[in-house]
């Protein structure tokens, strides 16, 4: 016998309402039909597909919501994906991400949980999801040094700048971006410390499916420093101190969690380049105080779509050169140099 395809493919799901919304509001699927389980007829069968139902569309879901959730492993599926034409890869990275909430582009550096299209408890397990697949991608790529995609992050900051102890989250301070324009920033209301880690089970996870080698990035200390509102301190520079000691605690978990590299993102030295030959190069030696494995330093020039006017070179590079890091790693397609 000759198979012309997959008709459909069922799966296990635990909210029904969550299910029904992304499936139909998210994904833009039709519900085909609500039926049962015909082995259990008190279970939910719900049949989602395109305007048709056609085969090969076709995905289902047996409703069970209290059962244990699966696990990653030898005969667990852990991806479900749909073929779409290459033209419209814009339209999808567009829709699947809640840019209404970004509020005029902003970039958010404290945290923005609501622009998550999944709830919780559903989210890490969806962000676990998104993670394989950014692996897959850089593995089929012949990407050398693969990350984790940073999934779980609102930006590349505000994740670890605001998980750590001294930050006031329910009352967020402000400072002018690299734009210009004033944005919403974490407000430090008493001593910066690490009070856990932040990236470890991230690194665990993206150890654990890759047999290449890892990166992992975390935002720098003088980054951090320009990007909050100081109302504990009075000096700039004792708290990018205080920032870095959390960084290098960090760093030294991330290495013994599995990490081959590790990228501390310094965009705003290039920003600031006079506060960073003050204090921003001792704060980053401070980070890497007593690390051992591979580092490398970000700087660049903003991002493409927010950032404009920018220079030509770089104010801030022989600094970088004559630090503790293995290498440094600078953006030069972005400038406006003619």
């Amino acid at each position: 016998m000759r198979s012309a395809g997959i008709h459909h493919i069922t799966a296990m799901a635990g909210d029904p309402q969550l299910n029904l919304d992304f499936y139909t509001e998210t994904l833009g699927l039709r519900l085909v039909k609500r039926t049962v389980n015909f082995d259990d007829p008190n279970t939910w069968h719900l049949y989602y597909g395109n305007e048709t139902g056609a085969p090969g569309t076709a995905l289902t879901f047996f409703i069970w919501e209290h059962a244990t959730a699966g696990r990653s492993g030898v005969g667990q599926a852990v991806e479900t994906a749909f073929a779409i034409p290459e033209s419209s890869i814009g339209y999808w990275a567009s829709r699947l991400v809640d840019k209404s909430v970004l509020k005029s582009q902003t970039v958010p550096r404290v945290r923005l949980t609501q622009m998550w299209r999944v709830n919780e408890p559903f989210l890490e397990q969806a962000q676990d999801d998104a993670t394989l697949i950014a692996i897959r991608d850089m593995e089929r790529a012949g990407i050398d040094i693969i990350t984790d995609g940073e999934m779980r992050r609102e930006s590349y900051s505000n994740r670890f700048a605001t998980a750590l102890e001294g930050i006031d989250l329910d009352n967020p301070g402000s400072t002018i971006s690299r734009s210009g324009v004033p944005i919403p920033v974490p407000r430090v209301v008493g001593r910066i410390s690490r009070r856990h880690p932040v990236e470890i089970r991230d690194v665990k996870f993206l150890r654990a499916n890759t047999d290449r080698l890892i990166k992992m990035t975390v935002p720098g200390p003088f980054t951090m420093t320009q990007q909050a509102e100081d109302g504990f301190y009075g000096d700039e520079e004792a708290m990018a101190m205080d920032y870095a000691a959390a960084v290098n605690a960090e760093i030294k978990d991330l290495f013994a969690s599995g990490a081959d590299v590790v990228q501390i993102d310094e965009p705003y030295m290039q920003a600031h380049p006079a506060e960073a030959r003050s204090y921003g190069v001792p704060a980053l030696q401070r980070a890497l105080d007593g690390i051992t494995g591979t580092t490398v330093v970000h700087v660049c020039f903003g991002y493409g779509a927010m950032v404009k006017g920018k220079p030509a070179r770089y104010d801030f590079l022989a600094e970088l050169v004559m630090g503790d890091e293995d290498a440094a790693r600078f953006e030069v397609a972005m400038h406006d140099s003619a």
